[in-house]
């Protein structure tokens, strides 16, 4: 169960709180991807400085500690405050924990009852999404797309680009670019170490870029077996990455099929 601590950029108040287990983390990348008429992904990147990452966090306690932590977040992170003393992952595990990191809430809910209880010791949740600005990267693991654990139930199959319109008596017309490109979808599980090598890998090393489609147990037709076996090249144009325990997180990659 993460926890830390929250206090105004002046540091005149400070608040010890607890969230309910487990964040959902995210990163919003700067990159920005568009498909070509004949299948191609082209990427428009900002840059990594742009990236931001975002938490939606579950605060609940008692009514006293939820009127005190509405009051702060009222009072005092209305703007830019400071997150410090983190005990757990409140980001994404790229994201240095160690420290202060500076933030601001872009969307809260109001509090609201977890049960009904007549007293003082009825519990209640507070729903906040933080965002953490400028967040630092962690320098080490290296970036790598070694030791892969891919789960079960994945896809690899490549789409179809042609549609079909129907005149009025029905008459059917086929429009096809011929540009068929292989999409794969699968679910990494991975332990600390290895999901921040693969998560800079994606976030820095490859950036946009192709690279070789990683060498996968029992994954020989990633894009499916029209479009041939291995080796091919791929392009990464969607990465979620979510916490399933304290120590295992479950990374999810859209890697698309590249020509170039």
């Amino acid at each position: 169960m993460p926890s830390f601590t929250l206090s105004d950029y002046s540091g005149e108040y400070t608040l010890d709180v607890e969230v309910k287990p487990l964040p959902a983390t995210r990163v919003v990348s700067a990159m920005i991807w568009s498909q070509a008429a004949n299948g191609e992904w082209g990427c428009t990147d900002r840059g990594a400085d742009q990236d931001y990452y975002e938490t939606d966090l579950t605060f609940f306690g008692t009514k006293s500690d939820m009127d005190s932590l509405s009051a702060f977040l009222q009072s005092w992170c209305r703007g830019i405050f400071k997150i410090h003393n983190i005990d757990g992952f409140l980001f994404m595990p790229n994201v240095l924990q160690t420290g202060t990191l500076t933030c601001v809430i872009p969307t809260r809910d109001r509090v609201q009852q977890v049960y009904y209880s007549p007293t003082e010791t009825g519990v209640q949740e507070l729903k906040a999404t933080f965002r953490a600005i400028s967040a630092p990267l962690i320098t080490s693991p290296a970036a790598s797309l070694s030791g892969l654990v891919l789960q079960e139930l994945f896809e690899a199959d490549k789409t179809t680009a042609e549609t079909t319109v129907f005149a009025y008596d029905q008459t059917a017309t086929v429009l096809d670019r011929a540009n068929d490109a292989g999409t794969f979808k699968g679910h990494f599980l991975q332990e600390l170490a290895s999901a921040q090598a693969i998560l800079r890998y994606h976030l820095e090393t490859e950036r946009g870029n192709a690279f070789a489609f990683p060498t996968l147990p029992g994954v020989e037709f990633p894009f499916g077996e029209a479009r041939g076996a291995l080796p091919k090249s791929c392009k990464s144009i969607s990465l979620s990455c979510t916490q399933v325990d304290l120590t295992h997180w479950d990374i999810a990659p859209v890697w698309v099929e590249s020509f170039v």
